[in-house]
């Protein structure tokens, strides 16, 4: 599943993101948590957190890492285990529609790192 700017996790279970920046640092803040772990060109950060509390939570990039910095924003959504799963099915079917193999370039940051 390929969102922008939307993460979707499911209430009370381990989330564990592996974060990669293009270009310069940048930095994954979830302050209503007080998350927060940079990213780093080059090479893959890892992050572990949970989320007891379901509702919409505010991400921001906390590194200035340019012109475009105020713009990198995003929202995580904290679900219920049922209305997660039923999210997912859902968004399988969306991505499973939109995904394209020969678009490498749009490919660049997802292969996952054990």
């Amino acid at each position: 599943i390929v969102t922008l700017n939307d993460l979707r996790v499911p209430r009370g279970r381990p989330i564990f993101l592996q974060l990669k920046a293009k270009d310069v640092i940048h930095s994954f803040y979830v302050p209503n948590i007080r998350a927060k772990q940079d990213a780093n060109p080059g090479s893959v950060t890892k992050m572990t957190f949970k989320v007891f509390e379901p509702g919409l939570y505010e991400i921001a990039c906390s590194q200035m890492c340019g012109w475009a910095h105020f713009k990198m924003r995003g929202e995580m959504r904290v679900l219920t285990e049922g209305d997660y799963e039923k999210w997912v099915k859902d968004a399988e079917g969306d991505s499973a529609r939109r995904f394209d193999p020969d678009d490498k370039e749009a490919l660049w940051g997802w292969e996952w790192q054990p």
